[in-house]
């Protein structure tokens, strides 16, 4: 308990006729009030500067965390872009390899049918040469 804790204390328990016998004449005791009074208002207003900081630092957080919500949100939209292109590019891939095989299995089924033709047109020319007589 500081000094003019102590003073005060015992102000309540002396009559304004024994001040001058504690403390002497009046203005030491005035003077000895506004000290404690000044100490009182020095806490108080370190408090108060105490309260401001807190307040500070919860805004600043509040703040931070606002900008955090804020990135995390743009984040998750950017990666959910990314995934629809994906997706998409995906699908693309997926719709050129099919066409491709298609491509070339018709490639192939033309070669074959190409080939078949030719062998049969050679034939055919075989038999025609035979009917006419011309064996070579």
């Amino acid at each position: 308990m500081s000094d003019f804790e102590k003073a005060f204390n015992q102000l309540s328990k002396v009559s304004l006729e024994n001040h001058t016998e504690l403390w002497g004449e009046p203005k030491t005791e005035r003077a000895f009030f506004e000290a404690g009074q000044a100490s009182k208002q020095a806490e108080i207003d370190g408090l108060k500067t105490q309260l401001n900081n807190m307040e500070a630092c919860y805004i600043q957080a509040k703040k931070d965390l606002e900008d955090a919500i804020y990135l995390k949100d743009e984040h998750r939209k950017r990666r959910c872009q990314l995934a629809k292109q994906l997706t998409q590019k995906s699908l693309r891939l997926t719709e050129a390899e099919f066409e491709y095989k298609r491509i070339k299995r018709l490639q192939a089924k033309d070669c074959l049918q190409i080939m078949r033709l030719t062998a049969r047109n050679e034939k055919l020319s075989d038999e025609l040469k035979a009917l006419r007589g011309e064996h070579e």
